[in-house]
């Protein structure tokens, strides 16, 4: 089960990382976007478990930096900084039920839309749970990073608000980075990983026909200060 779970999130990373591709060098579109990849949302679960238990004396100092580097666009390949786009697609898995729902973070509207192709009253507290995470943490790396370019009169630590999206089918991610309606048909999961993968092989193949050579798409990386023991200060406490 464990190497069937990796297998997913390998998927799902290289589907984020086309549409992260996508969207860098799509320039004329309207809808400006970036993705993060399944880690993400691990990371966050790891500071929010540390700042939950006051007790603790982890210290999430480097996780932190993870986080800053994915916000200013030096964490993943083709990555775009935040503060120069609109939208950041989240993948999240919800492990109690082994599912993944997409959480589309709006940096205008401080909003995050949950886009969930399963719905019930147990299943969905699992999914707040694990949504209200990234609604409580967010703003606070965001203030912290990105003062300048965020309206001043807003209090940037105040949780995100959330809506869970109603009445939706499973769906493709570029419906959503192409800024399109949700296609309501009812979708064949295998004929949809086929589809993806006929998509990448014709892109290779293009690329050798043509010559191309593959841009440097690495992002620079950040000295990093050592880990200290965390201080009784500095620990923040969570509702």
């Amino acid at each position: 089960m464990y190497c069937i779970h990796l297998y997913i999130i390998d998927h799902i990373d290289v589907v984020l990382y086309y549409l992260r591709k996508k969207s860098k060098y799509s320039v004329n579109s309207r809808y400006k976007y970036t993705t993060v990849d399944c880690l993400f949302k691990t990371k966050i679960t790891d500071i929010y478990a540390a700042y939950a238990n006051i007790e603790s004396k982890n210290c999430v100092a480097t996780i932190e930096n993870d986080i800053r580097e994915y916000i200013n666009g030096y964490r993943l390949m083709a990555a775009i900084p935040w503060n120069t786009i609109d939208n950041v697609l989240i993948p999240v898995n919800v492990k109690q039920k082994n599912h993944w729902v997409l959480a589309v973070l709006s940096l205008i509207e401080r909003h995050i839309h949950v886009y969930d192709s399963y719905r019930a009253a147990k299943h969905d507290s699992f999914v707040r749970e694990e949504i209200q995470k990234l609604a409580q943490l967010l703003p606070m790396y965001l203030s912290m990073y990105y003062d300048d370019n965020i309206n001043d009169t807003q209090d940037l630590n105040i949780p995100f608000d959330v809506t869970y999206v109603k009445d939706i089918p499973q769906q493709r991610y570029e419906y959503l980075s192409d800024g399109n309606d949700i296609c309501v048909e009812t979708i064949d999961a295998e004929l949809l990983r086929i589809r993806y993968g006929a998509l990448l092989w014709e892109y290779a193949a293009k690329k050798m026909e043509d010559g191309a050579v593959r841009d440097n798409e690495a992002p620079p990386k950040l000295n990093r200060k050592p880990c200290s023991e965390m201080d009784s200060s500095e620990i923040v406490m969570i509702n």
